[in-house]
Formats: structure tokens, sequence, C-alpha cells
């Protein structure tokens, strides 16, 4: 019989010639997902929630290729009874359900500056009655956008930046959940990001012009005092709502030229995207007469 072991040898055993390495049961202990398993057989009842079964009610299974027990031979169940089988099976078994977790985060300092580093925390925790220490990885998150990754070390995981640029964030964290526990996802933190203030103006190198003619626009971003840096970052050029282009920062000042507005009077202005240590700023509208 497949499966049978020599009289006193125990079931845990492993067998191997002298001078052998044991068995290494390493590949299959990662493997949690044991199965399948015989359970009570759903369209005859249904068993207690959160089991596979009730250990004292003889019932039907499913969960088997062959759901039958069946023994035959010369009058194996009495004289003249050469067959007897059963449908029936005493099954036990709880249905294992991932515990829930709750994810908070901190961070410090806050209030901090543009360019200051910021220390994450997410610390993920077990809800009762589950226990244990949670693994896996957290997202932290800056509105929809991923910032950043981390693993969970002790239930804890912990990300420094200092890439956030000026103004309130809404940051999370995201648990990605294990084999052993549900994902979750912090309460929002609003971390506030001091920067510098920034003036933006804009000027044309001609104004009015001729169609086809070219003009060049030059946006300068100054800091506000006390600020005293060089802002650095990107500007766009709009028509009104059109955008013409987006220009580099060098030395604090972009430059944009064109040849294609058509006659009339365009609505230009300059805006500066910010940085981690300036915050944004948009120039007054400078009207562009083109004439035909």
């Amino acid at each position: 019989m497949r499966g049978a072991r020599a009289a006193g040898e125990p079931a845990s055993s492993c067998r191997r010639p002298s001078g052998r390495p044991a068995c290494d049961f390493t590949l299959a202990l990662p493997n949690t997902n044991v199965g399948p398993f015989l359970q009570w057989d759903p369209a005859a009842s249904v068993p207690p929630a959160g089991y596979i079964g009730q250990p004292a009610i003889p019932h039907a299974i499913v969960g088997s290729a062959t759901n039958v027990f069946r023994l035959s031979g010369p009058n194996v169940g009495g004289p003249g009874v050469n067959v007897v089988s059963t449908n029936l099976f005493n099954v036990t078994g709880k249905i294992f359900v991932r515990g829930s977790t709750t994810t908070s985060l901190a961070t410090a300092p806050n209030p901090s500056a543009g360019g200051q580093p910021l220390t994450l925390t997410a610390t993920v925790s077990p809800v009762a009655p589950a226990t244990g220490v949670p693994t896996g990885t957290i997202a932290f998150k800056d509105g929809a956008v991923t910032i950043g990754t981390a693993p969970l070390v002790n239930g804890v995981a912990t990300l420094t930046i200092s890439t956030l640029f000026p103004g309130a964030h809404s940051l999370t964290a995201v648990y990605s959940g294990s084999l052993d526990f549900l994902t979750s996802t912090s309460a929002a933190v609003i971390q506030n990001v001091a920067g510098n203030a920034s003036t933006t103006t804009l000027t044309s190198s001609a104004n009015p012009i001729k169609r086809r003619q070219a003009v060049t626009f030059t946006a300068t971003v100054s800091p506000v005092a006390p600020a005293t840096a060089t802002p650095t970052g990107t500007v766009t050029f709009r028509d009104g709502t059109t955008v013409l282009a987006t220009v580099t920062l060098v030395g604090g000042r972009a430059s944009f030229t064109t040849t294609r507005l058509e006659a009339g009077t365009h609505p230009i202005t300059a805006t500066y995207s910010g940085s981690i240590t300036f915050g944004g700023s948009a120039s007054a509208v400078l009207n562009q007469v083109i004439t035909p």
C-alpha cells in the first residue's frame, strides 16, 4: 500500500544511505497553500461558519476525485456481503482567515522647509483577535502618486525624502498585505512644506510687431526677501490658456522666441512652476500686439 512504512519507523523519519546529506525541507516550508481539503458537500448542507465540517456528524464530502470509501473481498461485510462502501465521512478543520490590520503614519518634522529631509514612519498593527507581527512593504503616497516604498521591519517602515515642493501635501501609507495579514491604508497626514516666495516678471523684445516678425519673451524669476538664492525650475509661457512653451530657468531667467503669433492682441503670461526651495508665481498679463 502506498505510503506504508516499516513497523517501528516514525512517520517523520527521512531514510538515507550513510554519508548522504539529510533531507532538505526548505522548498516545502514556504508553501503555505496546503490542500485541497476534503470538506462537507454544500449541496447537502452548509458546515458551521468558518469550518469545513462538523466532526460529530457523518456527511457527504467534496474535494477528492472519488468521494467514496469502499472495501471489497469475500464476506468483507459479513456472510455473503463482498462489498461495503460509504460516502459519509467525519470532517473537521477551520478555514484560515487573514487577520485585519491598521496602518498609522507619522512625519517629522511637520511643518518642514523646502529641501529639508523629511522622515515618514508607518506602523502596521494586527487587529484583535489577530496576533503576530505583520510583514511586507509600505508604499508612501503624496495624493495618488507613490513617492517611495520601504519594507516592514518589526511592523515599522521608514522613508526619508527631501523632494517635496512647498505647499500642503496629503501623505498616506499603504500596507501591501501578506499571506497572514490583510492590506490597510493610513489616515492622511497633511505635511506643510514652507518655501521661499518668488516673483515673476515678463518682458517682450518689441511691442507692437508685424505678423511673422520674431518676438522674444523673457521671464525673470526673483526671490522675495529675506531669501537670496537664485530660483531654479521651469517657466511656462501661455497665450491666454494656450501653452506656447515650457523653458528651464538659467540664472533665474527663461526666454522663448516665436514668429507664429497671428494678427491681433495676445494676452501673454509666464508661470513659474516652483522648486523644492521656492514657491511658484505668475507674471502679470503682457498684451502683445501683432499688426497685419
